[in-house]
Formats: structure tokens, C-alpha cells, sequence
């Protein structure tokens, strides 16, 4: 076993009742994934402003600092398009993935 690798079981379909002061996780849980939202939304704001000064260019230069903004070109299997053209020879080739998605509603 790979260090670091947590092998989860599957999950089962019922629920059960969690005890009430596992609420404070919930909301510890919700408010750092609102920081979360928030920190992003503050990246993505600062990267789109800092783009719109480069306009074409791959540089900026600011006091001992570099902002890049370069094209990158690559190559990516299409996978939807091949699943249609040949299902079969998809079919002997695709891996079932399972995980376990957590959310909190």
C-alpha cells in the first residue's frame, strides 16, 4: 500500500442520525468553504485584471516580479468523439472509476 492512500469503504444506502455537536463541524465545514469561494473569486478577479494589462503580450514586469500569460498548445484524445465512431473498441478499453463525493446541504 502506497503511503498517503486511504482506501475508503463503499458507501451504503442509509442514514443515520449524526449527534448535535457534530453541527459544529457542519458550519466550520461551510464557513471555510465560503473563504474558500471567496479566496478564489479574489484570484480570479486579480489574474483576469493583470491579464487585461497584458492584452497580447506574454510578459509583464513589475519592480523584481514577472506575470506570464502565455499561449499553450496541446494535444488532448477526444474521447466523446471516439466513443461514438468505435463503441466497441471504447467499451474494451474504459475503467470504471469509483469514489466517494462528500457534500454538505
Amino acid at each position: 500500500m502506497q503511503s498517503g492512500t486511504v482506501y475508503l469503504p463503499l458507501s451504503q444506502k442509509n442514514s443515520i442520525e449524526l449527534p448535535d455537536d457534530v453541527m459544529s463541524l457542519v458550519e466550520a465545514y461551510e464557513e471555510a468553504k465560503r473563504a474558500e469561494d471567496e479566496a478564489v473569486r479574489l484570484k480570479d478577479l486579480a489574474a483576469n485584471q493583470l491579464k487585461a494589462l497584458l492584452g497580447e503580450n506574454e510578459c509583464g514586469i513589475i519592480q523584481n516580479r514577472k506575470v506570464f500569460w502565455k499561449t499553450v498548445n496541446t494535444d488532448r484524445f477526444d474521447s466523446t468523439s471516439f466513443k461514438a465512431d468505435h463503441p466497441a473498441l471504447y467499451a474494451e478499453y474504459v475503467q470504471p472509476s469509483t469514489y466517494r463525493r462528500f457534500t454538505v446541504k
